[in-house]
């Protein structure tokens, strides 16, 4: 197993040791997955934190449990349940005496995990890091590439559209959509008797004289002049251009034009036009430390970057091919802005990895 595979495996059972209410059944599982992993020694020097520490210890305890021979020698070890309760005493009920009548003794509730500080979950965090680094050669990274690139994460698709009126015999005149008297068509009477199944909310804004429309995954906004920007978190360009339709299709169906001297204009058809993804927004992690300064102050980069410490924390790096903005951080996040596709997306991350493996 190469070393980023058992990163993820133990990075994975850590998750579960802090996260998981530690009752009877959790141990057992924990205590299958502890089996798993191939290093166990990585393990148990990943973790700092003295909770976590004291409750690998019992999981210990119940994946390799004392032999019979062994058992006869010395004292069998206390269950799980006890060896938990030292850990939080004044939390955890004594147990119950055994019910009359009954052959198996009364039990006390589950047991809840003792909280881990946030200072402690950050010390774990930043020991994860310098491990992962100490173990990496970055003059030969390709397997660190394809780890860090597959952990990126889309935060959300930005596209536009139009909805450009069909009838000819009204191109060219000051006609607008009545957003008001549409918006109070499409009420939420409407939604809730789910005439409009995927619609989840509407709002109109009269200041800016734009509706705006939700369902689960997207959120719509159109203008009186019939321009759309649309933005949702699905990562597919065919799903969002499907998305936009839906809602074109109902702005049409309940559409509403007056002109400027507010007169209705009747029998308009609409038609969706010029739809364009305009920007994608990806996060990433590097999990090293960036030194922005070092960074900023290299003349070879120079002109593609912008750092000004007493404005934004931030170290803004202009990517040309493709065309994305990105926003660095001391920690090693990273944002990625104005890519066209998530394909963009990852090859501007590539692009300036080798720059941060350079300033780290």
């Amino acid at each position: 197993m190469s070393t980023i595979e058992e990163l993820n495996q133990i990075d994975k059972f850590i998750k579960q040791l802090g996260g998981l209410t530690f009752t009877n059944q959790n141990q057992v599982f924990l205590a299958e997955e502890y089996k798993k992993i191939t290093n166990k020694k990585r393990l148990s020097d990943l973790i700092k934190n003295v909770k976590l520490q004291k409750r690998l210890k019992i999981v210990k305890t119940v994946a390799e449990p004392q032999t019979s021979s062994s058992a006869s020698q010395t004292p069998a070890p206390s269950p799980p349940t006890e060896a938990f309760k030292s850990l939080s005493a004044p939390q955890v009920p004594a147990p119950l005496p055994p019910v009359a009548g009954s052959k198996k003794p009364a039990t006390p509730g589950p047991l809840k995990a003792p909280p881990i500080s946030h200072s402690g979950a950050a010390a774990a965090k930043n020991e994860k890091k310098m491990e992962i680094t100490q173990n990496i050669d970055f003059n030969n990274y390709t397997d660190f590439e394809d780890f860090l690139t597959n952990k990126i994460n889309i935060i959300n698709t930005v596209a536009t559209a139009a909805l450009k009126i069909e009838n000819s015999d009204f191109l060219g005149k000051s006609i607008f959509l009545d957003l008001k008297t549409i918006t109070e068509k499409l009420d939420l009477k409407n939604i809730k008797n789910k005439k409009i199944f995927f619609l989840k909310g509407l709002k109109y804004n009269p200041r800016f004289r734009s509706l705006l429309l939700y369902s689960e995954t997207t959120t719509a906004t159109i203008f009186r002049n019939g321009k759309m920007i649309i933005k949702t978190k699905l990562n597919n360009s065919t799903e969002l251009r499907k998305e936009a339709i839906k809602f074109a299709s109902l702005i049409n169906k309940n559409s509403v034009f007056k002109d400027t001297q507010d007169n209705i204009v009747e029998e308009i058809k609409l038609k969706f036009k010029d739809f364009e993804i305009v920007n994608v927004v990806g996060a990433a992690d590097v999990m090293f430390n960036v030194d922005l300064k070092k960074m900023s102050n290299s003349d070879r980069n120079k002109q593609y970057l912008t750092y000004e410490l007493e404005k934004f924390s931030g170290l803004i790096f202009n990517c040309y091919k493709p065309k994305v903005t990105i926003i660095i951080f001391r920690t090693g996040k990273i944002i990625l802005m104005g890519a066209k596709t998530s394909i963009d997306v990852k090859t501007a991350f590539k692009n300036i990895l080798p720059i941060l493996c350079l300033n780290r």
